[in-house]
């Protein structure tokens, strides 16, 4: 398993939440995975980083079980490139800008994301997922139709279940035909905490109190 080291001190001065933790990089091997938690007003929300970008978010998920999920999706030994931010530093503007979404200050995350154990349909789905505007959505159907695959609603219904960076890539905004804000039912499921934190997702990013 790889090295599990905590960010530090990332809690100053972020909006609507805090991170806790201490890192220590000096024994760290380039393969290892670095994590951070914030404490965000849906939940906590773990993060996890190679130096390749972020490879994992849990929103209200056990620690022990995220970190094993993480260490099992994380990139194996790589390199960064000269100059490249090292996984402390990702995670810190991960939680950075975090804390500026659920203030309402950002629309669009811009931290590196390392999606290598990703499928390749996957990533189709998750590309087109990162394409759908802040405030809106798409059903499972809209999505499957951008595939050139109509019928294959379930199929992306699972790749949105599949998604290891929920958050940062944003599938609660992918919902049922018919969806309509405060419908639980037509919401769909969301793999980052549940049905009430994508109902409170969808409401903050719709004007409505999160």
């Amino acid at each position: 398993m790889c090295a599990a080291l905590w960010t530090r001190h990332l809690q100053h001065g972020l909006p609507g939440g805090s991170a806790t933790g201490v890192a220590d990089s000096h024994t760290r091997p380039p393969s290892a995975v670095s994590y951070a938690r914030y404490a965000s007003p849906v939940g906590p929300v773990h993060l996890a980083a190679t130096v390749a970008g972020v490879c994992a978010v849990g929103v209200c998920e056990a620690e022990s079980s995220f970190r094993a999920r993480a260490d099992r999706g994380s990139s194996p030994s790589i390199v960064p490139a000269p100059g490249a931010a090292d996984a402390d530093a990702i995670l810190a503007a991960a939680v950075e800008q975090l804390g500026e979404y659920f203030a309402g200050q950002r629309q669009v995350f811009t931290v590196p994301l390392d999606l290598a154990a990703a499928t390749a349909f996957d990533r189709r789905v998750l590309d087109l997922i990162a394409a759908i505007p802040y405030g809106q959505t798409r059903t499972y159907g809209e999505l499957a139709d951008g595939l050139g695959q109509r019928g294959a609603a379930r199929a992306v219904g699972h790749a949105c279940g599949r998604n290891p960076v929920p958050l940062l890539i944003a599938c609660h905004r992918v919902v049922r035909s018919g969806f309509v804000l405060g419908q639980t039912r037509l919401q769909g499921g969301y793999s980052g905490g549940g049905a009430s934190v994508k109902a409170a997702l969808l409401a903050l990013e719709q004007g409505a109190a999160c």
